[in-house]
C-alpha cells in the first residue's frame, strides 16, 4: 500500500507493508505439567508468516486492554482429513484407528513406544489430546498416523467427538505454544 499525502507545501510518500492475517488459537487445555502450581492459564499459538510477531490482549470491560502474550513461533500444524474414529477405551493402546492429516505447517515422525511413553508426539485433534507413534508421509504434506493413545490429561470427554477438518495441533517444549497465567477471578470475565 502506497500512500501520498497532498495539502500545502511538498507531497510526503510512505510505504504500509500489508502483513497476511493471522490465526490465533486459544486452547482451553488441562495443564500439561502437573507440577504447575498456576491458578489458571490459558495455552495459546499462532499461525504467522516466519518474520512476524503476533500478539494476544485481554479485557475484562472490553476498554482497558491487557497484552496477555506475544510471539513469533509457529507450531506443527494442520488440519485432520478422516475423522479420528471413536475411542472405545482411552487407556489403552489404540491399535486400529488411523487418520491422515494435511500439514499446514511443519512435519511429523514416528518415534518408539518408548518415546511415546515418555511424553513424545503430544497433539490436539480438535479438544482431544492424543499421542500417537507412527508418521508416514503418505503424499505431499499428508501423513498417515497410527498407534495412538488417546484422551490423555482428562480429555477422554471428547474421543467421540471429531469430524473431518479437525484442527491438529502440536504440543510440544519449542516455544510455539504460549502460556498466560490468570488468576481464578478472570474466569468468566
Amino acid at each position: 500500500f502506497v500512500s501520498t499525502a497532498k495539502g500545502a507545501g511538498e507531497a510526503y510518500t510512505s510505504e504500509i507493508t500489508v502483513q497476511r492475517p493471522v490465526k490465533a488459537y486459544v486452547l482451553d487445555l488441562p495443564k500439561i505439567v502437573s507440577s504447575d502450581d498456576s491458578d489458571f492459564y490459558v495455552y495459546f499459538c499462532f499461525y504467522t508468516p516466519s518474520d512476524m510477531s503476533s500478539a494476544l490482549y485481554y479485557s475484562s470491560d472490553r476498554v482497558n486492554w491487557t497484552m496477555f502474550g506475544a510471539g513469533n513461533q509457529t507450531p506443527i500444524n494442520g488440519k485432520i482429513l478422516s475423522a479420528l474414529p471413536v475411542c472405545v477405551n482411552p487407556w489403552v493402546w489404540d491399535e486400529t484407528s488411523v487418520i491422515s492429516v494435511k500439514m499446514i505447517y511443519g512435519e511429523l515422525e514416528s518415534v518408539t513406544e518408548l518415546e511415546v511413553l515418555n511424553g513424545a508426539n503430544v497433539a490436539l485433534i480438535g479438544d482431544e489430546i492424543v499421542q500417537f507413534q507412527n508418521a508416514t508421509l503418505v503424499d505431499t504434506d499428508t501423513y498417515e498416523l497410527s498407534r495412538f493413545l488417546r484422551g490423555r490429561r482428562g480429555t477422554e470427554i471428547y474421543t467421540d467427538t471429531h469430524v473431518s477438518g479437525d484442527r491438529f495441533i502440536m504440543i510440544t517444549s519449542d516455544g510455539s505454544l504460549y502460556r498466560g497465567n490468570l488468576s481464578q477471578a478472570s474466569i468468566g470475565n
